[in-house]
């Protein structure tokens, strides 16, 4: 054998050789990772769980999803109007009563400048269909022209009815046009109405804070159109609207406190001892929609949260 033969064969069992240990050592580290998962996966099954013995289990069903923006405002009718003095006088004869449903250039009221005055004035008339509903002065009582803080009469037409109210900036972006809202007005308490938005405003409103902090807060105006109104909602009425910008029918749903986050990822436990991980489409205050990993009928075990807080 030659010098050269026999150069090429050690070289050949060196290598060998380093190839033999690296695998060996890939092989220790795979067994060390798997050990460390099950370890890992182990740790949550075992301490971050209630048992079945001291816990209420929770039967998964499937249900609706809703996620709201909460918004509180006022109702407003299709048009309103306050009908003011074009000079200053007396209120010499009022032809309408709170109440009265008006059409256009309807007689309302007549105005002169002296009680003595035997000239007959031309009276002012409604400039459109509405109600009356509110009058706010008396035949023979003084007023002054332009004077909106003692306004003759109010007029609404009340055919419609809308919200607006103000949304904070953080939510304004969920919000879209012909979004559906359920409407609770704050005198009828029983009552509920179904609306939808008609309008989002572009640029904000920014007002300031009070006290030592002074934080401006900055908000958007939106308008949405009460599509059930009835004689009972009157102009001028508080109201608080969840305004539904998603909606999901016959989903999985489990409640928080039965999911465990750990690492980005989700996990439950099954009354039967067999940890789960789940995936989760989207969550409301309450509730994550689960679209993997469960199913329908299935027990669940709640988190010990006390558990998690000392680190067991």
């Amino acid at each position: 054998m030659t010098i050269f033969n026999k150069m090429k064969n050690n070289k050949f069992k060196i290598t060998f050789f380093f190839i033999f240990i690296f695998g060996l050592f890939s092989l220790y580290g795979l067994k060390k990772d798997s050990k460390s998962n099950n370890s890992s996966s182990e740790d949550i099954e075992k301490n971050y769980f209630h048992s079945e013995e001291n816990s209420k289990t929770h039967r998964i069903e499937r249900g609706e999803i809703l996620q709201k923006v909460t918004i509180s405002g006022l109702i407003e009718s299709l048009n309103s109007t306050l009908i003011v003095a074009p000079y200053s006088g007396y209120v010499k004869k009022i032809y309408v009563g709170v109440g009265d449903k008006i059409k256009k250039d309807t007689p309302i009221i007549s105005l002169t400048q002296t009680l003595e005055s035997k000239d007959n004035n031309y009276p002012l008339r409604a400039p459109f269909d509405g109600t009356v509903t509110s009058i706010g002065a008396s035949e023979g009582e003084f007023f002054k022209q332009d004077d909106l803080q003692s306004f003759l009469l109010r007029i609404d037409d009340m055919s419609k009815f809308f919200v607006r109210a103000k949304v904070p900036e953080m939510d304004i972006v969920k919000l879209k046009k012909e979004m559906t809202a359920i409407v609770k007005v704050a005198p009828l308490i029983d009552a509920t109405y179904n609306a939808l938005i008609t309008e989002i405003d572009l640029s904000s409103y920014v007002s300031s804070g009070s006290g030592w902090m002074n934080n401006s807060k900055v908000e958007f105006e939106c308008r949405l159109e009460i599509t059930d109104a009835d004689e009972k909602i009157r102009p001028g009425m508080s109201i608080v609207a969840d305004i539904i910008t998603y909606r999901a029918e016959n989903v999985l749903r489990v409640p928080f406190e039965y999911v465990l986050i750990k690492d980005d990822s989700y996990f439950v436990k099954t009354k039967e001892g067999k940890q789960k991980k789940i995936t989760v489409k989207t969550q409301t205050e309450e509730l994550y929609e689960v679209i993997d990993g469960v199913s329908e009928g299935e027990e669940l075990l709640p988190v010990d949260y006390i558990k998690m807080g000392e680190g067991i």
